[in-house]
C-alpha cells in the first residue's frame, strides 16, 4: 500500500478498497454544500454519496432540500445532482474519465410576510464533466476524497454504506 510520503497527492489505499457504496454524514454534506453555495443562512437536508462498481463511478445526492433564511424571507429548493464517470485507480489515486454531470430541480418555494410562492425549478440539465486524477485515502470503512475543483474543501469524508 502506498503511504502519503510515497504518493505526492497525499493519497493512499488499495483500489479495491474503493469498491462499493459510500455516504457522507449530514455534517459533512452540509460542509460541502456550504462550500459550493457560500450563504451563511443555508440549511441542507440530504446526504452525498459515492459508488464504485465495475469501473463505473457515481457521485451525487439522491435528494437534497436546501433552505435559505434571512429576515422575513425563507426560500426552499429541492433537487439532486450526480456525476457519472468510468474510472481506474492505482494506490491513492482515482483516475476519472470524462463523464457527465446532471442537475435536477423540483419545486422552489419562497415565503415572505406570510405569503408563500411556489414555482417549478429549471429543467434538468446534463453537461460534460471533466475527468482527471483525484487523490483518495481509503481505510476499511472510511474514504476521503480530494475533489480538485473544490480545493477549499480539502478532503471530503465518507463512510461505507
Amino acid at each position: 500500500m502506498a503511504t502519503p510520503a510515497q504518493n505526492p497527492t497525499g493519497g493512499f489505499g488499495s483500489p479495491s478498497c474503493l469498491r462499493g457504496d459510500w455516504v457522507a454524514n449530514r455534517a459533512e454534506t452540509s460542509r460541502v454544500m456550504r462550500a459550493l453555495v457560500p450563504v451563511d443562512a443555508i440549511q441542507v437536508k440530504g446526504k452525498l454519496y459515492m459508488q464504485f462498481r465495475d469501473g463505473a463511478f457515481q457521485y451525487g445526492t439522491t435528494g437534497m432540500t436546501t433552505t435559505i433564511s434571512g429576515g422575513d424571507l425563507t426560500m426552499t429548493a429541492t433537487g439532486r445532482f450526480f456525476s457519472l464517470h468510468r474510472y481506474t485507480a492505482t494506490p491513492g489515486v482515482l483516475v476519472l474519465a470524462r463523464g457527465e454531470r446532471t442537475t435536477e430541480w423540483g419545486k422552489f418555494t419562497a415565503t415572505k410576510e406570510g405569503k408563500t410562492y411556489t414555482v417549478n425549478g429549471p429543467p434538468t440539465k446534463t453537461q460534460r464533466a471533466a475527468g482527471g486524477p483525484v487523490a483518495f485515502q481509503c481505510r476499511r470503512a472510511t474514504l476521503k476524497v480530494r475533489l480538485p475543483r473544490f480545493a477549499s474543501l480539502n478532503w471530503i469524508t465518507l463512510r461505507r454504506a
